[in-house]
């Protein structure tokens, strides 16, 4: 009987501690203690993706080109250090009007690390139609 009550708190602080560590809350209390912490996280595309948030993005390509899209739960992030690609599970097109319009009978899209100059994200809840 020890040993899976020992087991349940060892998965229960396991839990915690990592669901501290998501929030920044051990950080910001060692920060005021006078502490300077090295993040744990390695890379800014980690951090980001590892928050798994929807988002509409605009993918700007080495090319110029952009493509606007919905990087929501079916989308992902790569994340081995060589091949960071991206797919964005909804792609959209840039009307005239500057609205984004849905692309008819796409599944997504698979941008190779390589090609991605930057990756702009918008919130869901302070847009509209991806404007």
């Amino acid at each position: 009987m020890k040993r899976t009550s020992s087991a349940a708190r060892s998965a229960a602080l396991g839990l915690v501690t990592a669901r501290l560590q998501q929030r920044d809350l051990v950080k910001r209390l060692l920060g005021r203690l006078g502490f300077r912490t090295v993040h744990p996280i390695p890379t800014a595309w980690d951090y980001h993706f590892g928050r798994n948030r929807a988002y509409w993005v605009v993918v700007r390509l080495k090319d110029g080109s952009e493509v606007y899209g919905l990087f929501g739960p079916q989308s992902f992030a790569g994340d081995d250090p060589d091949e960071r690609d991206l797919y964005v599970e909804a792609v959209f097109e840039l009307t005239e009007g500057g609205e984004w319009a849905p692309r008819e009978d796409t599944g997504g899209i698979i941008i190779k690390a390589d090609e991605i100059s930057t990756i702009e994200f918008r919130r869901l809840t302070e847009t509209q139609n991806g404007q």
